[in-house]
């Protein structure tokens, strides 16, 4: 092989080994770009889920405060909260 060609064919190579690797490096890239949009979804899905969970908590509370006025008291406009609660 002559002398000349040695190191196009090299160059070659080289040139196709970074092309390669640059491929490789974007294929993972969007991989990666595509499970980061997975993740955001379910942590999004996460906190609608613990602003429900907060809406009742402060529900079971306003409930259970309502009914304790009502055993103190005996009025029954204390028991509304217990009402709209059981409705909901």
């Amino acid at each position: 092989m002559p002398a000349a060609i040695r190191p196009v064919r090299t160059n070659l190579v080289g040139y196709a080994l970074v092309l390669g690797i640059l491929a490789a490096g974007g294929a993972l890239g969007l991989r990666n770009v595509a499970m980061l949009g997975r993740t955001e979804e379910a942590v999004a899905h996460t906190h609608e889920v613990l602003g429900a969970i907060e809406k009742l908590m402060l529900t079971v509370k306003e409930a259970e405060s309502g009914v304790r006025g009502y055993l103190i008291v005996g009025d029954d406009t204390y028991l509304e909260p217990y009402r709209m609660a059981t409705v909901t």
